[in-house]
């Protein structure tokens, strides 16, 4: 997904399709139009390839401005499903996050132990915690849960105080 902001700058260039799909690195892009009359609004949505700038989906929708913020969503989730539909299998698994599930398992019992708040359940959680982070040192709920537990443990006092020398 391309920012916003480059996004926009890219289409304030008045390129062709294929050259703003160059630039932004992209293999489509949407475009649309809104207008507006009285108390309606118009929006059309389309999804452009941009290797040869044929339309892959177009559609126009008509409603009531009190209707505009579902009106966002029902436009969104026809895309989405749209791009769900063009994304091949192979694209699909690669998009897909990829969970060590006993990675996920520490960090869940992690949580027990944690909520359990006892001085052994706390050493437990913390365990648990390292051992998620170690078999994932990716997983940014785990090092967050430890952050949270020496908090914890640091706020309620349960943690012994260490001596710096000057």
């Amino acid at each position: 997904m391309i920012a916003r902001t480059s996004a926009f700058a890219v289409g304030r260039m008045g390129l062709d399709v294929r050259e703003a799909g160059a630039r932004l690195d992209v293999g489509t892009i949407l475009e649309g139009s809104v207008r507006r009359e009285g108390r309606r609004v118009r929006v059309t949505a389309q999804l452009v390839t941009t290797s040869d700038g044929s339309h892959l989906w177009s559609e126009r929708y008509d409603r009531e401005l009190t209707d505009v913020l579902v009106l966002e969503d029902e436009i969104a989730a026809a895309i989405a499903a749209r791009l769900r539909v063009e994304l091949g299998r192979d694209e699909r698994e690669r998009l897909q996050p990829v969970v060590d599930a006993e990675a996920h398992a520490a960090y869940i019992e992690g949580r027990y132990y944690f909520a359990r708040g006892t001085p052994e359940a706390l050493a437990q959680a913390k365990a648990c915690y390292e051992r998620a982070i170690a078999r994932n040192p990716n997983s940014a709920l785990a090092y967050d849960s430890l952050a949270e537990l020496h908090w914890y443990l640091g706020f309620f006092g349960n943690v012994p105080r260490t001596r710096h020398s000057r």
